[in-house]
């Protein structure tokens, strides 16, 4: 599973892919389909970044498109986008963010972020999507462990006779 990473994390146009993956080795685990295409389109693409960026921080990956695309946006509409590093705009505290970054108020920002959220819809967090599919895996077990006890009880009552 490590090599068809590594052959693609090259075919995208990164250099040092060992020295990638020692920076952010979390890239091993993460599935090129559902994370990492679309945070390297959306990074490359609308955000205008360049693979040296990523290189330089590729923690920028472990961040959601959510994470990414607020606050793009909230720079972008404050005149501020592509200004700063990635790291200084992804790492940074919402108030240092706000107020250096953006030199808005972080009311400002949690006023957007705030109606980013409403027009959204409700955002499922990984925790929900994680305790929704072990709900069911534990109803599952429920039902095996009374299959069990039944099991037990018939063979029990064979012994007996």
């Amino acid at each position: 599973t490590v090599q068809p990473k590594v052959a693609w994390l090259k075919e995208q146009g990164f250099g040092d892919v060992p020295t990638l993956l020692s920076r952010n080795p979390s890239l091993l685990s993460m599935p090129v389909e559902a994370s990492l295409a679309p945070k390297l389109a959306l990074l490359l693409g609308p955000l205008g970044r360049q693979i040296g960026d990523i290189e330089h921080f590729p923690r920028i990956l472990n961040y959601s498109v959510e994470h990414l695309t607020l606050r793009h946006d909230f720079l972008a509409a404050a005149g501020k986008a592509g200004a700063h590093g990635l790291t200084r705009t992804y790492r940074s505290s919402p108030h240092t963010f706000a107020t250096k970054l953006a030199k808005r108020s972080l009311d400002e920002f949690e006023a957007f972020v705030a109606r980013r959220a409403s027009t959204r819809g409700p955002h499922r967090r990984a925790a929900d999507a994680f305790l929704a599919r072990y709900e069911g895996e534990g109803a599952k077990d429920d039902q095996r462990r009374a299959a069990v006890a039944a099991a037990r009880s018939r063979l029990d009552g064979l012994l007996e006779a």
